[in-house]
């Protein structure tokens, strides 16, 4: 019942406001020099009434404006900077095109020559906007190279983040894009940044967004580019960690009429190294062990999206992606283990391999509905995805002490995964004179079926092993609603309110337990932000959100996945989500300098605990909701440009983390209080007249640092790339070297059960990458790049 009430009201929602703005009509037109017939923009479009405004615009990149009215006689009046350019009667009885607008050339374009730039950066009240545009970012890199100057965003190893958060999401002109790891990098690598108009930073998402994750967004918005026009950029790349890897890539982009159409495809092929080093200190003995692995990276990805005009209001469209990874890895590991007296009396190796084959299929339709030429605007989105995981895991083991074998073991370790996800998302868009609403709502609905086998392959036959085969079946069910209103105070004060609510319905049903686990709740995710402009240089900004972290679907999972006899991970179908409290207050002076506070307070959280057993020397590593933890920290972003050649992005942080371990825990998990540091600096350089040669170099550091459970010691990476175009800058070449001294894997230091426990693990973040980038066509195209409204559902499959 609850379902179809959810489903009513969004109906509702849809169908109320097609009635309320069904008698707007549009007016529109296009704003050109009176001699060169070259669009104008940033001129003022004011219909006015009985000497009063009713309604106004702000032409565009091509010079076009629209607005919408009731029927009636107006005064139409175009004006810049206080000079008045065109005063018109219209009489509106329909939608009227008024076509080409002349104004006096030579007045409107010097005005904006000397007014039109916008700041470097700009300071809204749920965002941060960096003008990529005014940037030497701007110059012959890409969207990547764009993040790496953009403040509070980190780029490290391909991965990008935002400073106090684990990872981040990103989309494209406010769409979500649903690729993630190599695919999402390659993604951003096709978008030429001389394309990126600016870069919002959104640490505290608005209501609309969903309530799962702690993560922000990052929106990158293109310019607004010519129609008519299509480009293609072939990529090609050769990598080299511990072994080599070769990539290859093609986008495609076109605009003409009303079809827009993207398509892509990417592929690798090629292996990495990981090194697993651990080292357990037991009460009457020490296990030093290593895991050397060859991980397999091959992975393909295709994907096509296409949008057609219906009308000048009305867009419908769809997107289909599929990607298929095989993450195969070869181990070798021992460990070895020494008596009290560091004398070495067993050992135990251990060899193994693992197939694996991935499988993602996303598919989405839109429709876009603008109800007015004011920002009106109604979008609703249908969302499927299936995600499909087959792994298959041999091992063997042989234990000695003293040189005589005394345990030898062969096993097979079988586990498959299937989820679909169906989802549909209703939002309106509802700027008025008093204030700005934003309302709507979404369904989803997520199956997962997994099972995992375990054989003893000891004798010679395969013999099951009932207490470690499972089938596990999670249902969830999630249905929402949220409304935000914005609105200015006077010229200094701007207050935005925002309401979620999110009502959930779980369930569990894994074999091995013979019943049925369920779990029922409704939330509150309220958002507040306040922003006050001191005066030309100086503002604060204060925002507070919750949001809730989901556990991922493979968490949920209780059965075990073997690394070796003696190790073994397992997940938890008894694990709830999290919910964060964020408040940030941030100070900003002359765009270079931003300083911000930041507290969070994480309830119920959960994660991986170590469990050792002295008895048996296993290592079994589980998940469990075992802490609430409290964050204080301060973030400051400098920029700097001390020569038109050299641009400066560099962060310092530090934070206060203290963690409170759950009764149940307390006794076996210490915690590791205290602070955590670290700093940055990201440099990019042109190195001659003509910006056809570029250059790169980046450093990182991070103090030694506790958090949660764990300790770990300082680390740093030093990173550097030259980048050289060619033929008009549509051929590009780069050269990039990371993590120079390979220094980026601190030692990690924990204790469970009052036995320490040291790791160090390396994943090949020291490489060198030759790439080349080729464009054909106009790249400055208008072709808009839609997501799929399940992303937190995939990010979940991770």
């Amino acid at each position: 019942m609850k379902r179809n009430n959810s489903i009513f009201l969004m109906l509702m929602l849809f169908l109320a406001s097609i009635n309320v703005y069904s008698q707007q009509y549009e007016i529109k037109g296009r704003v050109v020099g009176d001699l060169s017939n070259k669009p104008i923009e940033f001129v003022n479009v004011i219909l006015t009434k009985n000497d009063s405004i009713f309604s106004g615009a702000v032409t565009d990149e091509l010079g076009n404006f629209a607005l919408s009215a009731e029927k009636g006689d107006y005064i139409l009046k175009l004006e810049q900077f206080g000079e008045m350019f065109l005063s018109k009667n219209i009489s509106l009885a329909k939608d009227l095109d008024l076509g080409a607008l002349p104004v006096e050339q030579s007045i409107a374009l010097k005005e904006i020559v000397i007014e039109a730039k916008k700041p470097l950066i700009q300071q809204e009240i749920d965002r941060t906007i960096f003008n990529v545009e005014n940037s030497i970012a701007a110059t012959g890199g890409d969207a990547l190279d764009a993040l790496k100057r953009t403040p509070s965003v980190q780029v490290q190893n391909d991965n990008i983040a935002l400073v106090g958060r684990s990872n981040v999401r990103v989309m494209v002109n406010d769409r979500m894009i649903e690729l993630s790891g190599e695919n999402l990098t390659n993604y951003l690598k096709s978008i030429p940044s001389d394309d990126i108009k600016s870069i919002e930073v959104i640490t505290t998402p608005p209501a609309k967004y969903q309530a799962e994750g702690n993560s922000g967004l990052i929106n990158i918005i293109l310019k607004k580019g010519a129609l008519n026009a299509w480009s293609n950029t072939t990529r090609t790349a050769y990598i080299q960690t511990t072994y080599p890897a070769y990539s290859i890539g093609n986008t495609f982009n076109y605009n003409k009429n009303k079809w827009a159409i993207n398509a892509s495809v990417d592929a690798k092929k090629g292996s990495e190294a990981s090194i697993l080093d651990h080292e357990i200190f037991f009460p009457n003995a020490r296990n030093v062990s290593q895991m050397d692995s060859k991980n397999r990276k091959d992975f393909y990805s295709g994907r096509l999206g296409i949008d057609y005009d219906i009308s000048d209001k009305s867009t419908i469209g769809a997107i289909a992606n599929i990607s298929e990874s095989l993450p195969d890895s070869k181990d070798n590991s021992y460990i070895n283990i020494f008596d009290d007296n560091n004398v070495q009396f067993s050992q135990i190796l251990t060899q193994g391999n693992s197939i694996e084959k991935d499988k993602n299929i996303s598919t989405n339709v839109h429709f876009i509905q603008k109800l007015d030429t004011l920002g009106k605007k109604l979008t609703i989105d249908l969302d499927y995805f299936n995600f499909k995981e087959d792994r298959n895991r041999n091992f063997s083991t042989i234990q000695t002490t003293n040189n005589i074998i005394d345990n030898f073991d062969i096993a097979n370790n079988l586990g498959n995964q299937n989820i679909n996800n169906y989802s549909i998302n209703v939002n309106l868009e509802h700027p008025t004179k008093w204030a700005n609403y934003t309302y709507g709502g979404r369904l989803s609905f997520s199956n997962t079926e997994s099972g995992v086998k375990f054989f003893d392959l000891s004798s010679g036959n395969p013999i099951i092993d009932p207490n470690q085969t499972d089938d596990f079946r999670y249902d969830e069910y999630i249905q929402a609603l949220y409304f935000d209103v914005s609105k200015k105070f006077g010229e200094k004060w701007q207050v935005k309110l925002g309401l979620r609510y999110e009502h959930t319905h779980t369930k569990s049903l894994p074999l091995t337990y013979n019943q049925e686990f369920t779990n029922n709740y409704g939330k509150l995710f309220p958002t507040v932000y306040a922003l006050y402009l001191m005066n030309e240089n100086n503002f604060l900004n204060l925002n507070y959100s919750r949001r809730t972290k989901r556990p991922g679907f493979w968490e949920l999972n209780p059965f075990k996945w073997y690394l070796n006899a003696n190790s073994y991970a397992e997940g938890n179908p008894f694990l709830q989500p999290s919910f964060n409290h964020n408040v940030e207050l941030t100070h900003g002076y002359n765009q270079k300098l931003f300083s911000t506070f930041i507290f969070q307070y994480t309830e119920d959280g959960f994660g991986q605990i170590p469990s050792v057993n002295g008895l048996n020397n296993q290592q079994i590593y589980t998940r469990a909701n075992y802490n609430n933890t409290y964050v204080f920290g301060l973030v400051e972003n400098y920029r700097y440009t001390p020569f038109k050649w050299w641009e400066s992005n560099n962060q310092f942080f530090i934070f206060y983390s203290e963690t409170k371990i759950k009764s149940e825990f307390v006794n076996d998990l210490p915690v590791q209080n205290g602070l955590s540091s670290a700093f940055s600096t990201n440099n990019s350089f042109v190195l001659n007249n003509s910006k056809t040669f570029l250059g790169e170099l980046n450093f990182n550091y991070n103090f030694p640092r506790n958090s949660g459970i764990y300790k770990a010691e300082q680390s740093y990476s030093l990173d550097f790339a030259i980048k050289y175009l060619f033929w008009n800058k549509s051929l590009v070449a780069t050269f990039a070297v990371n993590d120079i001294f390979r220094t980026s894997n601190p030692n990690i230091t924990t204790f469970t059960n009052n036995i320490k426990q040291v790791y160090n693990n390396y994943y090949d973040n020291r490489f060198f990458r030759f790439s080349l980038s080729y464009t054909l066509g106009n790249r400055k195209i208008n072709v808009e790049k839609r997501s799929f409204g399940n992303e937190e559902e995939q990010n979940r499959t991770n």
